[in-house]
């Protein structure tokens, strides 16, 4: 079986972990990766890690892609000509496919409330998806006595507790009865939000925004909060723009079949961007599960039968001190309500949130979990 010149428009950790296992599996046509960001792929999930100092930002790189994988960074895909198979780019460039391969990942998804400037705009307003992101925010840190971190889920615990680390005095404003609400019960939500608390984060839940003006978010109680920083942590929705301009079919995010197919033969789709019934977005095992599955269908390492069946959910906070991990839950998308199944819990002082402060994550490239941001080792 051959994949012929395949494709990969997304430079994150999905697009980066398919192009290293389709090599792995034997592929030898070409392969290109078109991504947007100037930064060469990197562990997204340990961005809490540079705002805290933990890591530089050049740890958080990904081992380099094999030889032959041509890589090009700041490269927006604007068209898809699927009659043709070649994508267009914003730089006027066009790359031809015989295997297209989507994974275009998620964009914040930001709320609405008076006064909000847009993100990217003032470095004293951002969100908090990308190196760009981070760098923001350590720019105004030096003149940011008080940041306020909106959104108490994952992120937003992670970040709110990295500020903290970071000499920051900061506020965790959450609509939720308790932080990471749609992963824990009443009585773990208290937990840690106590533990947050005794870090020094001030904690305000059951609480939305109601308006922003420079320096200050009023809550829709009437309580002001001082926010010389204002850090959007409110989620994130499936970046399909590129898809639907092509005309392919998109839900919540690009709808896939078993196999990651699109309604184009030619066409797949993984990661954030992509929508399996049996897979949760904004998590990094399933995307790299579907990458590996992707990877040996197109190289014809795996039965033609056999397809991705969707990856047991496990949740990691990734907070120094707090040591919370949960297995499974309901629901596949953003939406899903509030979670069932088993959590561990133990306040551990000992855990980092990398094994070695300032060590690069090896990624794909290791026999073992280097840090929290791995799901584990490789697969034959």
């Amino acid at each position: 079986m051959s994949a012929g010149e395949v494709l990969v428009v997304g430079g994150g950790s999905a697009a980066h972990r398919f192009a290293e296992r389709l090599h792995h599996h034997g592929h030898r046509g070409g392969v290109t990766v078109l991504g947007a960001e100037p930064a060469a792929p990197y562990h997204r999930v340990l961005l809490t890690s540079v705002l805290d100092g933990t890591l530089p930002p050049a740890a958080l790189d990904l081992p380099a892609l094999p030889d032959g994988v041509r890589m090009r960074t700041g490269t927006t895909a604007v068209r898809i000509d699927r009659a043709r198979r070649l994508v267009h780019a914003d730089d006027g460039s066009a790359h031809p496919y015989d295997t297209l391969v989507l994974a275009t990942g998620a964009r914040p998804a930001l709320p609405r409330i008076p006064g909000l400037p847009r993100p990217g705009t003032s470095d004293a307003v951002t969100a908090l998806r990308t190196l760009a992101d981070a760098a923001r925010v350590l720019r105004a840190a030096p003149d940011a006595r008080r940041t306020v971190v909106l959104g108490g889920g994952l992120l937003g615990v992670e970040a709110a507790a990295a500020l903290t680390r970071a000499g920051h005095e900061v506020a965790l404003v959450h609509r939720g009865p308790h932080p990471l609400h749609r992963h824990l019960d009443a009585a773990a939500g208290r937990l840690l939000a106590g533990r947050l608390a005794g870090l020094g984060v001030e904690v305000h839940c059951g609480r939305q925004a109601a308006a922003y003006c420079a320096g200050k978010l009023t809550l829709d109680d009437g309580a002001v909060l001082a926010a010389d920083t204002l850090l959007l942590c409110t989620g994130a929705v499936p970046d399909t723009a590129l898809a639907r301009r092509a005309g392919l079919a998109v839900g919540t995010g690009v709808l896939v079949d078993g196999r990651l197919r699109t309604g184009d033969p030619h066409i797949h789709a993984i990661g954030d961007c992509a929508e399996h019934p049996d897979a949760a977005a904004g998590h990094l095992e399933p995307a790299w599960e579907q990458a590996e599955s992707l990877a040996r269908q197109l190289t014809g390492a795996a039965p033609r039968e056999a397809g991705y069946r969707g990856t047991r959910r496990v949740t990691r906070l990734r907070v120094p001190g707090i040591d919370l991990v949960r297995l499974g839950g309901s629901g596949s998308g953003a939406g899903a309500g509030a979670a069932r199944g088993p959590a561990k819990w133990s306040p551990s002082p000992t855990r980092r949130a990398a094994g070695t402060p300032g060590s690069p994550c090896t990624g794909s490239a290791s026999p073992t979990r280097c840090c929290w941001a791995c799901p584990g080792p490789s697969p034959p």
